[in-house]
């Protein structure tokens, strides 16, 4: 896959059980899970280590163990993960089933479906576990599965492969990764502006690509994103577990969603969201990618403090990079500066679009550069 190493940081839509998953244990899709299974993922995996736990899922590495179906090959194969060269050989030349190379990996997301303590009854509650499927997790999990498999097959969106449940847990499938982009980037820290333009385009084109059908992520952050691919180096947007579609124009999404240092001021405001807020959210991430610290960030740090922060809009970002900061060495340019600052602008209907951020980077990079950045936004397949 053109990388090695654990992948981590990554943040499920519920709790995850550690429990139920032993390494090298061989589990397959239950007769009971008809509705969330593609056929075409009726196969059996062997599972591998732990390489990510977030707060509400754990994600272990997965092989595919046997007889896999021809179109699910193609389809994998197409989306960028590995296969043998030979594997079309072996199938029609060898009467025994045919098992795929160590070479085709994946990852499995998975979460637990049953019953927290303050779901269950009185009665229930001094147990401490239930065998109980909770219907609200289970329609998270079935609206995660929906988005992803919706916005799935673009270069900047990690792949989802399909799901299925066992025991009580959802698992869902998708390509395997190498880290997240928040470790990539304290390990090998941005030095160069164009290292640093390449990696915001193609977070925006990520996010370009999920707007474009409807949908609006909510949890925009460095942890949410991956990198892989064949240079191990390809940003990919991940976890969609609080992601929704957006709703008929004129009206906004609702609630307070994602981590608090990235909330938009209209999230926390109460004013409602669009897929705007996601591009806030970007610039708070870039703004601590590049200066070491959050744009809104109390010298006390509370999380009421930082949203009473990002409500009032002062005391403004200040644009300056901390010298404790991991992940730059590179002192933003005028125009990566002013570029951020766009991105958070307070108002949102002021506020560019993701698709219209791209078309800024004009002023950061070489025009090669960006006719392939727009060009990738028009034609992930091109």
């Amino acid at each position: 896959m053109g990388c090695s190493g654990s992948m981590i940081g990554i943040d499920g839509s519920e709790r995850a059980c550690a429990s139920e998953m032993e390494p090298n244990s061989q589990w397959e899709p239950s007769e009971s899970s008809e509705n969330v299974v593609p056929k075409k993922l009726s196969v059996t995996y062997e599972c591998g280590e732990l390489i990510g736990k977030g707060a509400f899922a754990q994600v272990y590495a997965a092989k595919l163990l046997e007889n896999s179906p021809e179109e699910y090959v193609s389809t994998t194969s197409k989306q960028g993960t590995p296969r043998s060269s030979s594997s079309k050989d072996k199938r029609s030349s060898s009467k025994d089933k045919w098992k795929p190379t160590t070479e085709i990996e994946f990852a499995i997301k998975i979460i637990d479906l049953r019953e927290d303590l303050e779901d269950r009854t009185p009665r229930a509650r001094d147990a401490s576990l239930s065998s109980t499927k909770s219907s609200k997790k289970s329609d998270r999990a079935e609206k995660e599965i929906e988005l992803w498999k919706k916005v799935s097959g673009h270069p900047h969106v990690v792949t989802f492969n399909g799901a299925f449940e066992r025991d009580q847990t959802v698992c869902m499938v998708m390509e395997r990764c190498c880290e997240s982009l928040s470790q990539m980037l304290r390990c090998k820290p941005l030095r160069t502006q164009e290292r640093a333009v390449t990696i915001v385009s193609e977070m925006l084109t990520g996010i370009a690509h999920v707007h474009r059908l409807g949908v609006v992520h909510r949890d925009v952050k460095g942890d949410n994103y991956l990198v892989g691919g064949d240079t191990g180096e390809v940003v990919k947007l991940c976890d969609f577990g609080l992601s929704a579609m957006l709703p008929e124009k004129g009206t906004r999404l609702r609630g307070l969603h994602g981590s608090t240092p990235n909330m938009s001021p209209e999230m926390l405001l109460h004013k409602g969201h669009d897929d705007r807020t996601d591009v806030w959210s970007l610039g708070a991430t870039l703004y601590e990618t590049f200066y070491g610290v959050h744009p809104y960030e109390p010298d006390i740090f509370s999380t009421q403090a930082m949203k009473e922060l990002i409500r009032k809009g002062t005391p403004a970002p200040k644009f300056i990079v901390r010298s404790a900061c991991k992940t730059s060495k590179l002192k933003p340019s005028r125009g990566m500066e002013r570029f951020v600052k766009n991105l958070l602008t307070r108002e949102h209907l002021l506020r560019p679009s993701a698709k219209k951020a791209v078309k800024n980077l004009v002023h950061l990079t070489s025009p090669s550069k960006l006719h392939w950045a727009l060009r990738k936004q028009r034609d992930p397949d091109g």
